[in-house]
C-alpha cells in the first residue's frame, strides 16, 4: 500500500513500520507478477557513507494504475523497475504469480 501511495520503502521502513524483513525478497516476488518497481541507492540515516536501496513505484505507473486497477499490472507498456522481468510477456507474469 505505502508504494501505491507513492512512498519509498527502504530496509528500515519495511522493518519497523511493515514488519517486514525480507523487503528485497517481496519485491523480487511482486516484479516476477508484474509489478513495475523502481529502486535507488539512498543515505542510510545513522551511518554516514553508507547507502541503502529504497524502493517506489512511479507516478506515472501510479496514475495509470488509479485508471486501470481491475487490469493486471503486467499490461502496463513499460518496463522500467521491472528489473531481471522486463523481458518477460504477460503470459510469463501469470506463470509467475502460480510459482
Amino acid at each position: 500500500m505505502k508504494l501505491l501511495q507513492g512512498e519509498r520503502v527502504d530496509p528500515l521502513s519495511a522493518i519497523w513500520e511493515l514488519n517486514l524483513p525480507t523487503l528485497q525478497a517481496r519485491v523480487s516476488e511482486l516484479r516476477r507478477i508484474g509489478w513495475p518497481i523502481r529502486a535507488d541507492e539512498v543515505e542510510h540515516p545513522s551511518l554516514p557513507g553508507e547507502k541503502m536501496v529504497a524502493y517506489w513505484l512511479d507516478a506515472h505507473f501510479r496514475r495509470w494504475w488509479s485508471s486501470n486497477a481491475t487490469t493486471h499490472p503486467a499490461d502496463y507498456p513499460f518496463t522500467d523497475g521491472r528489473g531481471k522481468f522486463a523481458g518477460w510477456t504477460k503470459a510469463d507474469y501469470l506463470k509467475g504469480e502460480k510459482a
